[in-house]
């Protein structure tokens, strides 16, 4: 086979794993990789005050305390490649999942995954970047 023709492969096998990954979140379904169960937390949005949050919206101190509960619980935050790759998984895999991309993700999220170590996935609407 050609280079081009094996690139091409590689790059839908890749493709495919994305949109079955992204399905799955979708479904907020419990993914089974390798025999392990992988939760997936499927998060909206992130305000800074609690009064603010609704079914939609978690407020930071809320998100911040998810992130502590599953650190305290043993758990460690994971990346779709992660799943992707094959490679072995941590005891007790978890992803935090953020869509629509919201300008939060950076604002109010990033910095706490930071703070913590960890590892979250966002889904960015592309249409709505200005």
């Amino acid at each position: 086979m050609k280079k081009s023709h094996i690139a091409r492969e590689k790059i839908k096998n890749k493709a495919a794993a994305v949109i079955f990954f992204v399905l799955l979140v979708l479904c907020g379904v419990i993914a089974v990789f390798g025999g392990k169960d992988v939760p997936i937390l499927m998060y909206h949005n992130v305000c800074e005050n609690a009064a603010d949050a609704d079914s939609m919206t978690v407020s930071a101190e809320k998100l911040e305390a998810d992130i502590v509960w599953l650190r305290d619980h043993g758990y460690t935050t994971i990346l779709p490649r992660d799943l992707i790759s094959g490679g072995a998984l941590p005891e007790k895999p978890v992803i935090l999942s953020f869509d629509d991309g919201y300008r939060s993700n950076y604002e109010l999220l990033f910095p706490l995954l930071q703070k913590y170590g960890a590892k979250a996935e966002i889904s960015v609407i592309v249409s709505n970047i200005d």
